[in-house]
């Protein structure tokens, strides 16, 4: 096991390939060294491309051989290595004479012997088990799938021109009806909630309170830090950047208010079997006025398939419709009308 920082093998001093992959350590101790801090953030180390041999990002001249680094192959960073952890790491024994060392050793502090063989490693792989092939499909399988597919393709390209298909056949008016209506508004004590900066000038405000209102990347006003796990980023210098994403939480006043609000104290309805409609008249007592207006109006056609209707709100389309007029209908399979033209 050799530390990041050391650009060589501890053991036979040969370079570190520039395919060697940095890990976090057992025991993952953060650097307080300003000179170690400063090397780590001038960037990823170049890979000499004589002798392969690790050099810091500003160097001109291999340490190792003296080649020029010109051309050199600069080590990926950027990769997440895992979650960091504080505190000491379990010891592990000595692969030689068993007595426990930190987990960061390299050599055993009793008998002198590497410690590679006895650091912390992934619990190894259960033996294989045979067990049937299930990531393979036959041809024959696969070719199932796709036929499937297209008939399935195929039955909803089919409904969708069932559901849409029209046919134009020949109608006459024979009726109507139709109802307007006409709501009657008086202001009223309403009570509601909502953020103060959202509540109506005039209004009556009651309580209050604090409420996360968003989440943003800066904080502002009355906030709450919230912060993920703290990972571990491969700077490519052989130190590790502990990295922890923050949002902040920004609270503001969720509050009660009163206030008054036109709401709907009356309704009146016209309703008639004809073809001229005639609004409600409405009587308005003080403080009250006018609001929303509806219309809905019923044409019935007599066909060769029986009586159909057409609904519509617009009053310009409902007087086109005269009794015993002819029209040409576009009609649906459900039977709806979906167009039509006089004839």
């Amino acid at each position: 096991m050799n530390p990041g920082p050391q650009k060589t093998c501890a053991a036979c001093g040969s370079p570190q390939p520039d395919n060697v992959e940095f890990e976090n350590m057992p025991q993952q101790d953060l650097v307080t060294d300003t000179s170690a801090l400063e090397n780590a953030k001038k960037g990823a180390d170049i890979h000499c491309p004589y002798c392969d041999t690790r050099n810091p990002v500003d160097a001109r001249q291999c340490k190792q051989c003296g080649g020029d680094l010109t051309g050199g192959q600069q080590r990926k960073s950027g990769s997440v290595l895992g979650a960091y952890t504080s505190g000491p790491a379990e010891q592990v024994p000595c692969p030689t004479c068993g007595k426990p060392n930190p987990a960061n050793a390299g050599r055993c502090s009793s008998c002198g012997a590497a410690m590679t063989a006895g650091t912390l490693q992934p619990t190894p792989p259960a033996p294989a088990v045979a067990r049937p092939t299930v990531g393979k499909r036959s041809p024959a399988l696969i070719a199932g799938l796709v036929v499937l597919f297209c008939l399935l393709a195929v039955g909803c390209f089919a409904l969708i021109s069932f559901l849409t298909r029209t046919r134009e056949i020949t109608g006459t008016v024979s009726g109507a009806e139709w109802m307007l209506s006409i709501h009657v508004e008086q202001l009223a004590q309403v009570t509601k909630s909502d953020w103060r900066e959202s509540i109506p000038a005039g209004a009556q405000v009651g309580t209050c309170e604090q409420r996360v209102n968003r989440t943003q990347d800066q904080p502002e006003g009355n906030y709450k830090e919230v912060c993920g796990t703290p990972y571990t980023v491969d700077t490519g210098t052989g130190y590790g950047e502990v990295v922890q994403d923050c949002q902040y939480e920004i609270y503001m006043d969720y509050c009660d208010y009163t206030a008054q609000e036109w709401q709907v104290v009356q309704k009146y309805d016209q309703t008639g079997q004809d073809f001229t409609p005639i609004w409600p008249q409405v009587v308005l007592a003080a403080g009250q006025r006018e609001g929303t207006r509806t219309e809905t109006y019923t044409v019935f056609f007599d066909t060769e398939n029986g009586q159909l209707d057409y609904i519509t709100e617009d009053a310009a389309v409902f007087q086109q419709f005269q009794p015993a007029s002819l029209w040409f209908l576009e009609v649906n399979t459900l039977g709806n009308i979906t167009d039509f033209r006089s004839k």
